[in-house]
């Protein structure tokens, strides 16, 4: 014996009404889950961008420091620099001048033994 539920326009219209109430509160249910998701992955991104510029902006004020560091050195090195120069230049004595006082030293020497 096959029994065969029999139903009238009006089941038929509440067991409608009861799936499109439960796809709505589905879909918006989706649509929340989605956007937090969303909101949470955008606002990831973004702090990930912040700390990356952060660190950039780190590793460009350690460079300028390091950069004015070996400037300065460096100008400090080409003031010694000039400074041996000048005095090599001030105490430096011509090749023909140390001659003339080698010869006269010989003759002192010379003299006094």
């Amino acid at each position: 014996m096959n029994i065969q539920p029999t139903l009238n326009s009006a089941d038929i219209t509440l067991i409608k009404g009861l799936f499109d109430d439960f796809e709505i509160r589905f879909e918006k249910k989706i649509d929340v889950l989605i956007d937090t998701k969303l909101d949470a992955r955008f606002e990831e991104f973004a702090l990930m961008v912040a700390r990356g510029f952060e660190d950039t902006n780190g590793r460009i004020d350690n460079f300028y420091k390091e950069f004015v560091e070996f400037k300065e050195y460096t100008i400090y090195r080409f003031d010694g620099l000039e400074r041996r120069i000048d005095d090599l230049s001030i105490t430096r004595v011509k090749y023909e001048d140390h001659r003339a006082l080698e010869k006269r030293v010989r003759k002192l020497e010379h003299k006094l033994s």
